[in-house]
């Protein structure tokens, strides 16, 4: 979905660029090398984690599937999604041209799916790429990211959905 057809763009129309507060979702895809999809974004710089805010009408879940499917080309089920991660916190702002917003996040561990196919979302995804964990530390800038990758990996060993307070 292009940023001018979604509900957050119509609320700025209305709101300028004072800030909102969101509800968003991320998803982990994991392949069966362990390896998790990552996304290089017009709007967040380095590589992050597949996500993006719910729309009016949505589900958690099918917010999930939707950010999945647009922005790394892999279709899931609803059955397929586990969340790993509850992410909020003063800290949780993303800065764009038109304003900011505050994300209470929910993050699902996707590890099967039907299948993978290009990602059709070109104009927010520069590229997506398969790392392992050591890799995606060396690749992943931002705080942000090493803060989900701390969570996904806490969740494998625990199986405990981690709640993550970003400052």
């Amino acid at each position: 979905m292009s940023y001018e057809n979604s509900f957050v763009y119509s609320l700025r129309q209305k709101v300028g660029d004072m800030r909102l507060i969101t509800a968003g979702v991320e998803v982990v895809p994991v392949n069966k090398k362990n390896q998790i999809k990552f996304v290089r974004s017009r709007d967040i710089e380095g590589w992050s984690i597949p996500g993006g805010h719910v729309e009016l009408g949505d589900s958690w879940q099918s917010a999930a599937l939707k950010e999945l499917r647009e922005e790394v080309g892999i279709i899931a089920n609803v059955g397929d999604l586990k969340i790993c991660a509850i992410v909020s916190g003063p800290g949780r702002v993303f800065s764009y041209n038109d304003g900011t917003t505050q994300s209470f996040t929910v993050c699902f561990l996707c590890r099967d799916w039907e299948k993978e196919i290009s990602f059709s979302d070109s104009e927010e995804i520069i590229e997506a790429k398969w790392m392992d964990i050591e890799q995606a530390r060396k690749n992943v800038t931002s705080k942000r990211e090493l803060m989900m990758l701390d969570a996904y990996e806490k969740f494998i060993m625990t199986e405990e959905i981690q709640m993550v307070f970003e400052e």
